[in-house]
């Protein structure tokens, strides 16, 4: 199994604190977070990672080095996370992997849980009341419907989180759609655009969920510290044992 990380944006909603580091490269605890889940993949046994990179793509080249492949956005500027994701299409190969956006801080069994499913298209779901600002799903039988932001929020089962992972038959049909949605010139879109447009048209997309494990994505300094919080009370638990 393959990983792809989409790590271009210029994340402005941090600045400053990204006005001169991705927002993937900031430190939370003394390691990064695109790092965290290299690691977390690593300790998975998935060793073929791409990091599909864009805005201030050198700083990547210089932490990451050999760790990884890099796959470049040359759009990231005008695109969104679907574009780059698209990107990493050569890389995937036909083969299944997972898929991460690389602001995320997580309890690493979300990981291992969300691998160890079996269905074609898996949706990592935190089931829980949302705001405006989440990034929505609808479900129907435990089955992905539609992810956005703009769900109204009593229509909501939760939110997702940010991982999801594709069997080679479910990976296809994603790129397939994304190529779709691309050649359509919709090159702005989430992800999340191509997703709903698979559920759409029938194909089944199963839902995980994260079990109140801890995880956060990182847009807003607030969140920073809470990703500080939740690394330091999973090292202590490690300590522990």
């Amino acid at each position: 199994m393959k990983a792809v990380i989409v790590a271009a944006g210029r994340s402005s909603r941090l600045y400053p604190l990204t006005l001169n580091t991705p927002k993937p490269l900031l430190c939370v605890n003394g390691k990064s977070i695109v790092e965290r889940s290299i690691s977390n993949l690593r300790q998975n046994g998935i060793d073929e990672i791409g990091v599909v990179v864009g805005y201030l793509r050198e700083q990547f080249f210089e932490v990451l080095k050999d760790k990884v492949e890099f796959i470049d956005n040359p759009q990231y500027d005008i695109t969104n996370n679907m574009a780059s994701l698209w990107h990493a299409k050569d890389f995937v190969g036909g083969d299944e992997f997972i898929y991460l956006h690389a602001d995320i801080v997580y309890h690493p069994i979300i990981l291992k849980n969300c691998l160890e499913c079996v269905e074609d298209i898996i949706f990592m779901v935190d089931k829980k009341k949302c705001d405006k600002e989440d990034m929505k799903v609808k479900v129907s039988d435990n089955l992905f419907v539609e992810s956005s932001k703009d769900i109204p929020l009593d229509e909501a089962y939760g939110e997702w989180i940010g991982i999801a992972k594709f069997s080679s038959k479910g990976g296809q049909a994603l790129f397939d759609e994304m190529d779709k949605v691309m050649a359509d010139g919709d090159i702005e879109v989430y992800d999340t655009h191509a997703f709903t447009r698979l559920a759409e048209q029938g194909r089944q997309m199963n839902i995980c969920h994260t079990n109140e494990l801890p995880w956060v994505e990182i847009d807003f300094a607030e969140e920073l510290e809470k990703a500080k919080k939740i690394c330091l009370s999973i090292e202590e638990k490690r300590g522990q044992k």
